[in-house]
């Protein structure tokens, strides 16, 4: 990525973005208590920038400087996951250094003093994960409790498909920021939270990945049925593995599962046939001065383009023609 791109990442929630070394300084340890041991420019120009949003259970962060940084953080009750966007730079968990690259992200686990090195051109994003959050996540895919917490390699890379796929979805959360700050796309921002959990624990080595690997076990077409069910009743709710996986009785991967086997589909993609469903009616009884977009959101689309496409694909029509034809039928 490069770094006229990735500069603007989290933009509008703007921390500190300065030439002054004294002040980045100051700014880093106000908003996370950072500690800046040494910084080389070089003779460069100096520049820093620091941007932060907080969300339910994740907070994104992201981070440019143009100069050689040592910083210390203290505790946490956090996972400390940096994904970094360029340049490099390592992360010192305890005695253990991890590089910091474009192809290796790094996790710190909660309670853990950790000691950053960054060199000039370094950027990242960085997630601060909550762990009771992440734990539940997990219990509610392999649908049992597990005996310890989490613990992830610290080095993690990210050239495998699934840990690509996790880089992805940060970057588009964090791109995306403004449009799911929109109260009326609560509802989309709640599932894609809930959606980046899932991809940092299939995208993450660590040591419950077994279990994510282990065949799982079979449904009954019943079972299916009640997770339709269930679906059906909390369509306007953000959908969760975990309500999903305690109204069935089971883990989340064997409901996956049985969707593919018995129906052809995930309950992702039934969710979206119901709030297509849900948008159709909706339009057809809109009152003058509801928009399109306005349904969409309550549906939980947060993007306009995709929400026509997928509309016209299911029905045969764009959203606004479904709505005009039912303002007209009410006028006439």
């Amino acid at each position: 990525m490069s770094n006229a791109l990735s500069d603007g990442l989290l933009a509008k929630h703007e921390v500190i973005r300065t030439d002054k070394i004294e002040r980045f300084s100051e700014a880093l340890l106000k908003t996370c208590r950072g500690r800046v041991v040494s910084v080389n420019c070089d003779d460069r120009p100096f520049f820093g920038q620091m941007n932060r949003v907080k969300f339910e259970r994740v907070s994104l962060g992201y981070c440019a400087l143009d100069a050689d940084f040592k910083i210390e953080f203290p505790e946490a009750p956090w996972y400390r996951y940096q994904i970094c966007l360029s340049g490099g730079g390592e992360m010192i968990i305890g005695r253990k250094a991890v590089p910091l690259s474009d192809v290796a992200a790094c996790v710190a686990p909660p309670g853990t003093n950790i000691t950053n090195r960054f060199g000039a051109g370094y950027r990242h994003l960085l997630l601060l994960v909550d762990p009771t959050a992440l734990q539940g996540k997990l219990e509610a895919f392999v649908g049992t409790s597990l005996p310890g917490p989490i613990e992830f390699q610290p080095a993690q890379p990210l050239v495998a498909p699934r840990s690509e796929m996790l880089r992805r979805s940060a970057l588009f959360f964090a791109s995306e920021i403004e449009n799911f700050e929109i109260e009326a796309c609560r509802l989309a921002r709640g599932e894609f939270e809930q959606a980046l959990l899932a991809a940092i624990l299939s995208g993450s080595a660590h040591n419950y990945s077994y279990l994510l690997e282990a065949p799982s076990p079979g449904l009954t077409p019943r079972q299916v049925w009640s997770a339709e069910a269930f679906i059906e009743a909390n369509w306007d709710k953000p959908l969760t593995i975990e309500a999903l996986s305690q109204a069935v009785g089971v883990g989340a991967r064997s409901i996956f599962k049985a969707f593919k086997d018995y129906r052809g589909y995930s309950p992702k993609s039934f969710l979206r046939d119901v709030r297509l469903r849900r948008a159709r009616e909706l339009l057809r009884v809109a009152e003058p001065g509801v928009s399109v977009a306005a349904v969409a959101y309550r549906c939980g689309f947060q993007n306009h383009g995709y929400f026509a496409r997928e509309y016209r694909a299911r029905f045969g029509e764009t959203p606004s023609a479904t709505l005009g034809r039912g303002r007209d039928a009410r006028l006439g």
